[in-house]
């Protein structure tokens, strides 16, 4: 006797993928799948189901609630990311640039000290046993003065807590300096930045002092031991030349970094009838780059990458926010304005006043408990009618910001942006894995990597 798992199922590879809520999946020829569509299981078919976790039966039950509970882990620690915004100064223009940043010389739009006491203060209120703060902006550091501040009185107040704490920061790095540099290396402030491409490809996306930002990237692969992240945005500027990406990289020392396409937020909005490229465009650079990679034998991997073989394939769960059901907005991440006002995450400052929760001089239970909290979470949930019927579901996350802000509501409508390239690029993956050993091998060494 047995019971189905809410199975899913993907034409993949000549045969077919099956998928469970857990994440489990199992890969059937087209025999073996007619018997499992009429239920006429053999001894043999009925074990690979059962061990599988297709099916469920009395030998299996606990094992599939445990993998259940394991693979929404997410839901039980509390906010861990928290980003902090110490000014919306910047002193770049990107053409897509997502934040509501305002021009370098602007007043009014730094975070103070007691303000930045009350964030800190705030974030370790969370239940979470590892805290992250992460600063961004505008550019944070214009307003460095803050930074410093922070960094000090987190790592006091981890201490007090018995708390890890990781400290990050995201620049464009125009307004680094020896003395910034030595602190963040010293207090172990971890930088990361953006680089889409060679000097013609970068400076069409983020004008600015190419050979400021080299020297700088050089200097800190070199000081942080190559502990210097970077993402490619990418747009229809360089969308085109993924293996001059892949090799600018590599000039410059990267072992690893994100690609990601551009979001229609803010500027970006603005600029989608240039920039704008469809699902399909960024599935063929995504393709590319991989390809150019592995087959050419490149040392570098692509962390995003990484993380779906991680959680689609190896069933590791490595707790990407974007691949999250519910996605992570106030459950794992929180986001504090300059003025302190808090938002569900980063992505949320871009959509006003729908997405703020509070600000941090209120309680903290009142802000994470709140009615538009609850109604938040409900939506970032991937439950809608075509997310049920998709065997990717498992390992796939819906945003209620992109949702609001493209189509005006929180609730995320069906063939979206996300949901045509997510679905796109985990078929790619599952039928690459099972059908190149050399793609296997590479994807598989890239998970045994420590990414972040």
């Amino acid at each position: 006797m047995y019971e189905l798992f809410s199975p899913r199922v993907e034409r993949l590879l000549g045969g077919y993928l099956i998928t469970n809520d857990c994440g489990d999946y199992v890969i059937l020829n087209s025999a073996d799948y007619q018997r499992f569509k009429t239920g006429n299981l053999d001894g043999e078919l009925h074990q690979v189901l059962e061990k599988k976790g297709i099916i469920v039966t009395n030998s299996n039950r606990h094992k599939l609630v445990n993998k259940y509970r394991f693979s929404k882990r997410q839901l039980l620690q509390g906010p861990c990311l928290h980003i902090i915004i110490p000014t919306r100064r910047c002193n770049q223009s990107c053409v897509y640039c997502h934040a509501p940043t305002v021009p370098q010389n602007e007043s009014g739009y730094d975070m103070d000290i007691p303000t930045a006491k009350a964030v800190v203060d705030f974030i370790f209120k969370s239940p979470s046993k590892s805290i992250s703060i992460e600063f961004q902006g505008g550019e944070p550091l214009l307003n460095f003065k803050v930074m410093k501040y922070i960094t000090g009185y987190a790592r006091e107040v981890s201490n007090r807590r018995l708390k890890m704490l990781r400290i990050s920061f995201t620049t464009n790095l125009l307004a680094m300096d020896k003395e910034k540099m030595d602190f963040i290396i010293q207090n172990w402030v971890l930088p990361g930045t953006s680089l889409d491409g060679p000097k013609e490809l970068h400076s069409k996306n983020r004008p600015g002092d190419f050979a400021v930002m080299e020297k700088w990237i050089k200097t800190l692969m070199k000081v942080t031991e190559h502990r210097l992240s970077a993402i490619a945005t990418i747009t229809s500027n360089n969308v085109g030349f993924p293996e001059k990406i892949v090799d600018e990289y590599l000039r410059l020392g990267f072992r690893k970094f994100w690609v990601r396409p551009f979001d229609r937020l803010g500027r970006g909005c603005d600029n989608a009838g240039v920039l704008g490229i469809t699902p399909e465009q960024y599935f063929t650079f995504w393709k590319r780059l991989l390809t150019y990679i592995v087959t050419k034998k490149k040392p570098i991997s692509e962390i995003g990458t990484n993380l779906m073989v991680q959680k689609a394939i190896l069933g590791l769960n490595p707790m990407l926010t974007e691949l999250q059901s519910p996605c992570g907005a106030v459950i794992n991440q929180l986001a504090y304005d300059y003025n302190g006002d808090i938002y569900s995450c980063d992505e949320a400052r871009m959509a006003g006043d729908m997405f703020r929760l509070g600000n941090v001089f209120q309680g903290y239970k009142e802000i994470v408990s709140s009615d538009s909290v609850r109604g938040l979470i409900k939506c970032s949930i991937n439950d809608v009618l075509a997310c049920q019927r998709c065997a990717f579901k498992p390992f796939c996350g819906v945003c209620p910001v992109i949702s609001y802000v493209t189509t005006g509501s929180p609730i995320t409508k069906t063939q979206t942006f996300q949901c045509r390239l997510r679905k796109a690029q985990f078929k790619w993956l599952f039928e690459t894995y099972f059908s190149k050993p050399r793609f296997k091998e590479v994807f598989n060494s890239w998970a045994k990597t420590k990414d972040l």
